[in-house]
């Protein structure tokens, strides 16, 4: 970002925070006078709400008057759509001027709580949606210097998994010792598809095996998936469910087809459902490893090199899951570059042996 952009963006939050920046009028919650509490899940992500659900199901444990609403994009809709502890679900566009009416619509009529998990400064766009919604009790995190915040929890989270942001939110809200477990409910429809698809394995081992994350640090090579698959299936005899979502393409060379299953998902939940029959998850992408640690199932979670950072991505967003285990990236003294594709497959094999004694 230039110098220029990064004045016009600081003027422009300066400016918001002048004109709509105002003293929240109460520090302390009365829950009695809420009838909705609101989540935003920021920037369609799937992990967050996964982790998230735990949240939604300890609320309503509490308090089962209360509603609980999700503002979010469609595609987390797709995971939300059967939870049956989620009471409205209002689905944005993510373009601010399209989204206006539906967050005025939103705001109507209600006592809000409003949960906001976005941990950095606020831009533009995210204060002004925040002033329209204007909550009865606004929570948030590391906003502080922001008037109009009710509570905002400040505690250094660079080491601590993303699910003790939620604990917090919850014992503030007086909810002790909550089950941090997370909960993803599906439909016959999904599960009948999972089912077919298990069929084709028989009595065979059932391994997921993602090999798609957002960033291509973060995905594996073809030669990598086709060495996993050969040299597990020297030793075990497992059937491998490929996930490959629409719009990408995998190419591979002498894969057993009766060994193996490209698995083209067009939903989540789909996916979801197939981890519930199966035994066994390898992925570098997080949202497959929240959702595999919802069922308890032995994962491996391959994460890059962080530590040289102060934040420790590969805890926050960790496998909340005791059958889980996670494999970084060894840069040998930075003379590997930080990519999944230098994990060695013979150490992912290891690991999978030893979990599966």
């Amino acid at each position: 970002m230039s110098a220029i952009n990064k004045f016009s963006r600081r003027l422009r939050i300066g400016l918001a925070k002048l004109f709509f920046d105002k003293k929240a009028k109460t520090k302390e919650l009365d829950i009695s006078k809420i009838d909705t509490i609101a989540f935003i899940i920021h920037d369609g992500r799937l992990g967050d709400t996964t982790i998230a659900t735990l949240s939604f199901r300890e609320i309503k444990k509490k308090y089962p008057d209360i509603k609980i609403a999700i503002i979010c994009t469609q595609n987390v809709r797709e995971i939300l759509k059967y939870n049956r502890d989620v009471d409205e679900i209002c689905c944005i566009s993510g373009n601010f001027f399209k989204d206006i009416f539906i967050y005025k619509q939103f705001a109507k009529l209600k006592k809000i709580l409003l949960i906001d998990f976005f941990e950095f400064d606020l831009r533009l766009f995210h204060f002004l949606t925040l002033r329209i919604l204007n909550p009865y009790f606004l929570i948030g995190f590391y906003k502080s210097k922001y008037k109009f915040f009710n509570k905002s929890f400040e505690q250094n989270f660079n080491d601590k998994h993303f699910s003790l942001r939620h604990k917090l939110v919850l014992n503030f809200l007086n909810i002790d010792n909550p089950d941090l477990s997370y909960n993803i409910k599906f439909s016959k429809k999904e599960i009948i598809k999972a089912k077919q698809y298990i069929n084709l394995a028989g009595q065979k081992f059932k391994l997921v095996l993602n090999p798609f994350a957002s960033s291509k640090h973060r995905t594996l090579s073809i030669k990598q998936i086709e060495d996993l698959i050969f040299q597990i299936q020297k030793v075990k005899d497992v059937y491998f469910y490929i996930l490959c979502p629409y719009g990408r393409t995998l190419n591979f060379c002498g894969i057993l087809a009766d060994q193996t299953c490209i698995v083209k998902h067009e939903g989540i939940l789909s996916v979801a459902a197939l981890i519930s029959f199966c035994d066994f998850v390898i992925s570098p992408d997080t949202s497959i490893i929240h959702i595999a640690s919802a069922f308890n199932k032995k994962t491996i979670g391959l994460y890059l090199d962080f530590s040289d950072r102060a934040e420790k991505t590969d805890i926050i967003w960790g496998p909340n899951n005791i059958n889980a285990k996670i494999i970084n990236v060894d840069r040998q003294d930075l003379q590997l570059e930080n990519d999944v594709k230098n994990i060695e497959v013979e150490k992912i094999v290891g690991l999978f042996l030893e979990m599966t004694k």
